[in-house]
């Protein structure tokens, strides 16, 4: 097994900017916390905020967004997390691609890199 060092980091994060990635949120639970809103997540039935994590396609973690209330929906949360802009050469049309669930309809992270090319 391979030791996870800042040098290695480095690598896979580096490759992953010349690749395909996927993207995905969860739930970090946190329980309830008086006076802050929007933290109910109605899908999971828990209060927590939503994470959105980027991998290579090797399932390595190459990058995770500020965390989001856990109502936020994925699509919504891509954004306001600071994803989509971080990642936004793989969101755009002949770019390396980002890959996601149906939960990013609407954005451009649920196509496939090959999808748009000859």
């Amino acid at each position: 097994m391979r030791q996870a060092t800042a040098e290695f980091a480095g690598q896979v994060r580096s490759q992953a900017k010349r690749s395909a990635v996927i993207v995905d949120g969860f739930l970090a639970p946190t329980g309830e916390r008086t006076g802050v809103a929007g933290m109910f997540s109605g899908k999971r039935h828990q209060v927590g905020f939503n994470i959105q994590a980027v991998a290579d396609l090797a399932g390595r973690l190459v990058d995770t967004g500020l965390p989001v209330p856990g109502a936020r929906h994925d699509s919504k949360a891509l954004t306001e997390s600071g994803i989509a802009d971080r990642w936004a050469t793989h969101l755009r049309p002949r770019g390396p691609g980002m890959l996601a669930d149906l939960g990013y309809l609407g954005t451009n992270a649920n196509r496939h890199p090959q999808a748009t090319r000859p």
